[in-house]
């Protein structure tokens, strides 16, 4: 089970400010476990958030053969 984190020390993690986690978290870009009045993220989405993207891109925009 992932350890819940709240948004502060999600923000801190993320490098973000504690509004934009909660404009995520609004918006469903960031799961959230309420208990009670209180939000709680689940450590396991905050390293999704924090990996580097990979992008791949299409033969023809790396010179390959059409």
């Amino acid at each position: 089970m992932s350890s819940l984190k709240t948004v502060k020390q999600a923000a801190e993690l993320l490098n973000l400010s504690q509004s934009k986690v909660y404009r995520m978290t609004w918006s469903g870009e960031l799961p959230v476990q309420r208990i009670g009045r209180s939000v709680r993220i689940p450590e396991s989405a905050i390293e999704r958030l924090a990996e580097p993207e990979v992008s791949v891109k299409p033969d023809f925009l790396l010179g390959g053969a059409a």
